[in-house]
């Protein structure tokens, strides 16, 4: 009798013990017992991992994770200091496409993962393997986005992948988000010299197998080099099976492109033209849609900056009548090489 009075006063003391603790000790003794609850373990960690607040709800960050990337335009409205050329911009489309379409693949298969992890309930710690995993997906991904981003004037599609893939980040490793960049460098297609120059990379065929019925304009102010181009043409020496057409003024050409009814597949054109210029010629015609051939003909040096600059303005290729740079060539089968390049660069 004895024994079973002295367990049954030992029962009674252990919940008076418990309850005369003080309130904020009480998880303390959760973690002393030797197989703690593994909700609440888990809990306290993703709170502290996650660093969520009561003002922040998890359900909310969920949607986000789950709703649709915003509709992408066929044609996002680019920033007004870029001018790229048709190919430019065309290359530049493609890639704009791609890139959304491998977020869109890469959120497909991160949905379920970044979504129980915004869940504070059903996050688990990631081992360090998985996050380099995700990680090696996500960064790339990120920096391309960015860069066509800065193109754009914020485009929604690229502007919510990039939020996406940040939160992605943070659920991933969150010391790494203030290390993202918010400044990279803009996405423009590669410019290759060698090829805005338009010189041969290899044997070409007899130039009239493709200028057969092409239309080609040269544009410049001195009136006797165009009777020389003029006079060359009629002796089927330069653009040999094309039409030749040739202006002297840079307002006087805009006006026939408007009412002559032809389309020219290329256009050649001084830089120095009286009182404009070739980059004007070439602005007003991309600004009216025009996608053909725009070439300088000039004779200015050859050089990789003022290539860059031509580009930039909508030209296709420089072509120099500087002597030096032509190997004793003469220069209008330099003229007509090069139309020749450009017309089967582009398959036209």
């Amino acid at each position: 009798m004895n024994m079973k009075k002295w367990i049954c006063l030992l029962c009674l003391c252990i919940p008076l013990e418990a309850s005369a603790q003080p309130k904020k000790g009480f998880l303390s003794l959760l973690r002393n017992i030797e197989r703690p609850n593994r909700l609440q373990q888990n809990l306290e960690r993703t709170l502290v991992r996650t660093q969520f607040s009561t003002s922040r709800e998890p359900h909310a960050i969920s949607k986000f994770i789950l709703s649709p990337t915003p509709a992408i335009p066929q044609r996002p409205v680019l920033q007004k200091e870029l001018i790229l050329s048709p190919a430019q911009e065309k290359d530049w489309l493609a890639r704009y496409h791609q890139i959304l379409a491998d977020f869109d693949q890469f959120k497909k298969d991160s949905s379920p993962f970044l979504y129980y992890q915004s869940i504070p309930v059903e996050a688990r710690e990631i081992p360090v393997q998985e996050k380099r995993f995700w990680l090696d997906k996500i960064l790339p991904l990120y920096n391309q986005i960015l860069a066509l981003y800065l193109n754009t004037q914020k485009d929604a599609s690229l502007k919510y992948a990039l939020e996406y893939l940040r939160y992605g980040v943070w659920m991933v490793d969150p010391f790494l988000v203030p290390t993202l960049p918010t400044l990279t460098k803009p996405y423009i297609t590669p410019f290759n010299l060698k090829d805005f120059l338009l010189y041969p990379q290899t044997s070409l065929p007899e130039p009239a197998v493709d200028l057969e019925d092409k239309h080609i304009v040269i544009i410049n102010d001195d009136k006797s080099l165009l009777e020389h181009f003029e006079h060359l043409a009629d002796i089927g020496v330069l653009f040999p099976g094309a039409t030749l057409h040739t202006q002297g003024d840079a307002m006087q050409f805009l006006l026939w492109m408007q009412y002559a009814g032809v389309r020219p597949d290329v256009i050649f054109t001084d830089i120095q033209l009286g009182e404009n210029n070739g980059y004007y010629v070439a602005r007003r015609l991309r600004e009216n849609g025009y996608s053909g051939g725009i070439i300088a003909l000039t004779s200015y040096l050859e050089t990789e900056k003022y290539a860059r600059q031509l580009a930039q303005a909508g030209f296709d290729g420089l072509v120099s009548l500087d002597d030096r740079y032509y190997c004793k060539q003469p220069f209008f089968f330099r003229i007509t090489q090069a139309a020749q390049v450009y017309l089967r660069r582009n398959k036209k």
